[in-house]
Order: structure tokens, then sequence, then C-alpha cells
């Protein structure tokens, strides 16, 4: 999702199927957002990840525990 502010912070989150409800909510807070579903890993391509989005931000949301 993209913002026109560009003073607003870019961000890449990592997430789970309870980020879905938020995800309108939290995207007007920043100028770029882009959602993954899927958990970090070593396997994840984190470096072209981060050189196509350069985000600001890098986020991993998921419920732990089950």
């Amino acid at each position: 999702m993209k913002q026109e502010n560009n003073d607003l912070p870019r961000v890449i989150v990592f997430r789970d199927c309870f980020f879905d409800e938020i995800i309108p909510f939290f995207s007007e807070n920043f100028q770029y957002s882009r959602y993954y579903w899927q958990s970090w890993n070593p396997d994840t391509p984190i470096a072209e990840m981060i050189n196509s989005v350069r985000p600001d931000i890098v986020i991993e949301e998921k419920l732990s525990g089950f």
C-alpha cells in the first residue's frame, strides 16, 4: 500500500492471519507498506526485499505459544 505523504516511513511486515484486520489502519501511518504472509527465516531473501522496498522499519508479527 502506498500513501502520498513522502515524509512518512516505509515498512515491511512479516505477518500471520491476526494482522489482516488492522492492515488498513496500520498502513495509514506509512508512506509504503509491504506485507508478507510468512515468518522470517534464513531462506527469506531479506537483502533483495530491503533493496527493493528500502524500508525504515521491519516488523515480524506472529502469535506465539501455540
